[in-house]
């Protein structure tokens, strides 16, 4: 059955999951502890293959993807997640060491240069969950 992101089984459910991937240690752990909360769980994976098996798993509400990780290719994922019919609403939100449209030109629904404020990936994060993108000049 095919399920969209938030819902299960029909009924809403308070929590919303966010997929994390990217390479750098650190920022994982300190991702995951960002975006956590009581309404809020988080996965991380490490490449492309289990990053795509976790999303069509848990269909998280968001996914956020290094674009420039060596060893995985976060466009190819993204583009992977767009032609699986459970993924592909999934939004994405991409962490680019190049220019910000670099990643929404990729196909993301947003895109955050590197280096970044965690208050600046909080916002875009919360505004993708909630549905919609958090302008630029807004956070």
């Amino acid at each position: 059955m095919k399920r969209e992101p938030g819902v299960q089984g029909g009924s809403m459910m308070k929590s919303q999951t966010v997929l994390i991937t990217v390479g750098n240690e650190f920022l994982k752990s300190t991702l995951s502890r960002t975006l956590s909360g009581p309404d809020t769980r988080t996965v991380v994976k490490g490449d492309a293959m289990s990053t795509f098996q976790a999303a069509r798993e848990i269909v998280p509400d968001l996914i956020i993807l290094d674009l420039d990780r060596p060893g995985l290719d976060g466009r190819a994922v993204h583009e992977k997640l767009h032609e699986d019919e459970l993924t592909r609403g999934i939004p994405v939100l991409f962490l680019t060491g190049a220019d910000e449209r670099e990643g929404c030109g990729a196909g993301a629904e947003d895109s955050i240069a590197k280096p970044f404020s965690l208050d600046v990936l909080l916002a875009r994060a919360k505004g993708l969950l909630r549905g919609g993108l958090v302008p630029a000049a807004a956070v």
